[in-house]
């Protein structure tokens, strides 16, 4: 303290514990009851020779996904406008097009990973505002911007305080390439276009961030739509071997 008093306790006195896989999901479980939540169904299929659990939380699981006609179509527009951008160079989008992706890219919507596969959120979240910001303009989607936990967004961050300061174009380049490096500095030249989509599309294109998507495979959309969903799923997919640890 700033009295310089010091105060002692005995090692013993401390709570000390581990944080394992089992005391997270009883936790886990405490947090569900303690919200309201009455029936956790956990049903055992061990018996198909394997460890296989099934959890349902009525309100919270989900059993099954539809694709309906509105994401199907999303799903087709919005392929159709991002390959004509990267494939065909395409210079601008319409008032129209913009809503689609803005539905496509949305923090609600799958969609965007369908149709950019392998992809970090953050640079979804990035192309999200980007198309926020070419309609309603940077002081609203600068907000969008600052709940993105990334060097990009620190840059942008910084840009917007030296143009307050009324430091010219070139100065802040120079700034921000100093301390973020060339790729992030081309992302802020980027974020700064009025089609600021287009040119960061172009740009994650450049960094082969984004694939230019040309392929000869000829399926259906629907068969694309579930296989990628799936692909999308296996990422968060627990262990069964921990659940069945944990029920013990």
């Amino acid at each position: 303290s700033s009295e310089g008093v010091f105060i002692l306790c005995n090692i013993w006195d401390l709570l000390i514990y581990s944080y394992n896989n089992k005391y997270g999901m009883k936790l886990q479980i405490n947090n569900f009851l303690q919200d309201g939540v009455e029936d956790i169904f956990i049903r055992d299929f061990s018996f198909l020779g394997f460890p296989v659990y099934r959890i349902y939380i009525p309100d919270y699981s989900t059993s099954h996904y539809t694709v309906c006609e509105r994401i199907l179509k999303n799903y087709k527009d919005g392929t159709r406008i991002i390959k004509s951008i990267i494939i065909d160079n395409k210079q601008t989008i319409s008032s129209k097009e913009n809503k689609i992706l803005q539905e496509v890219f949305s923090h609600k919507s799958y969609i965007g990973t369908w149709i950019i596969r392998d992809i970090k959120e953050s640079y979804l979240d990035l192309l999200y505002a980007s198309l926020v910001k070419d309609v309603y303009g940077e002081n609203v989607a600068v907000e969008l911007i600052y709940n993105i936990n990334e060097d990009f967004s620190l840059a942008i961050q910084e840009d917007r305080h030296m143009t307050m300061l009324n430091r010219n174009e070139a100065y802040k380049d120079k700034m921000i390439l100093l301390f973020y490096g060339e790729f992030i500095s081309e992302v802020v030249s980027a974020w700064r276009n009025n089609n600021s989509f287009i040119s960061l599309c172009l740009l994650l294109k450049k960094y082969k961030i984004i694939s230019s998507g040309k392929t000869k495979e000829s399926i259906d959309e629907l068969q694309v739509i579930h296989r990628r969903f799936k692909e999308s799923m296996i990422r968060n997919i627990p262990d069964q071997n921990i659940i069945g640890n944990c029920l013990e």
